[in-house]
């Protein structure tokens, strides 16, 4: 499995982050993201294995 995680910005893809482990992506994104998100300027769409996760799919993760 391979999770990935696309950063978006005024509805433009600005950045994209893979890794073999679900919580790697998550540092990654608290490392670099995170503050982005909770002010509200920028959003997220994670995957695993191409196929879009669900919101309660990210939750169980950590993101939300």
């Amino acid at each position: 499995m391979i999770y990935r995680i696309e950063i978006w910005r005024y509805h433009g893809l600005v950045e994209t982050y893979e890794d073999y482990d679900a919580e790697e992506v998550l540092r990654w994104y608290r490392a670099n993201w995170h503050d982005c998100y909770e002010w509200g300027q920028c959003s997220f769409t994670i995957y695993k294995d191409d196929v879009e996760l669900s919101f309660e799919e990210e939750d169980e993760l950590g993101f939300h």
